[in-house]
C-alpha cells in the first residue's frame, strides 16, 4: 500500500471512529438521561397519586442496559477499559507492536464471537416470543443492543490491529494521554 492510500485509510478510519463514537455516545446520554427522567417520574407519581407507574423502573432498566453496552465500545475507544497488564513486559519492547496487533486481533475474535451467540440469543428471543414480565412485550428489541455492541467493539479492535497508530494511547492512571 502506498503512502496516500495508507493515509487515506488511516484518515477514514479516524473519521469514522469519531462518528461512531459521537453517535454511540449521543445515544447512550439519551438512554441514561431517560432512564433519570423515568425513575423521578415514578418516584412523583408514587408521592403524589399514591401509585408509580408500573412500567417505568422496567423501562429504565432497558435504557440503563443500552447505555452500558454503549459504555463498552466507547470505553475501548478511549483508552479506559479493564485490560490485563500482567504480561505487558513479558516480550522484548521490537515485539510489543506486533504482540499489541495480535492482542486486537484476540480482542475482535473474541467479540465477534460474542456478538454472534447474542444475535442467537436474540433470534432465539424472537423465535420464542418471549416477553417481559413487568411489560408484557417482547424483549428481543431490547436485546438487540448486544451484538450491536459486541460487533462494535470488534470493529474497533480490527482497525486497531490494521492501523495500530489510531490505537488509543493508556495513561498510567488508565485514561487515554
Amino acid at each position: 500500500m502506498n503512502t496516500s492510500s495508507s493515509n487515506s485509510l488511516e484518515q477514514s478510519a479516524r473519521t469514522f471512529l469519531v462518528w461512531l463514537r459521537w453517535l454511540e455516545a449521543s445515544v447512550a446520554v439519551v438512554c441514561i438521561s431517560a432512564c433519570g427522567a423515568l425513575l423521578i417520574a415514578d418516584v412523583v407519581f408514587r408521592e403524589l397519586l399514591g401509585h408509580g407507574l408500573p412500567w417505568a423502573q422496567r423501562v429504565a432498566v432497558y435504557c440503563a442496559t443500552t447505555a452500558a453496552m454503549l459504555g463498552f465500545g466507547l470505553a475501548i475507544q478511549s483508552g479506559e477499559h479493564l485490560r490485563p497488564t500482567l504480561f505487558d513486559n513479558v516480550f522484548p519492547p521490537g515485539a510489543r507492536p506486533a504482540v499489541a496487533r495480535l492482542g486486537s486481533l484476540l480482542s475482535a475474535a473474541i467479540c465477534l464471537w460474542l456478538a454472534y451467540y447474542s444475535w442467537f440469543f436474540v433470534y432465539t428471543s424472537y423465535l420464542s416470543g418471549y416477553r417481559g414480565v413487568a411489560l408484557d412485550t417482547a424483549v428481543w428489541p431490547m436485546q438487540t443492543v448486544l451484538p450491536y455492541a459486541f460487533a462494535s467493539a470488534a470493529l474497533r479492535y480490527f482497525i486497531y490491529a490494521l492501523l495500530p497508530v489510531l490505537t488509543p494511547v493508556e495513561s498510567s492512571q488508565g485514561g487515554v494521554e
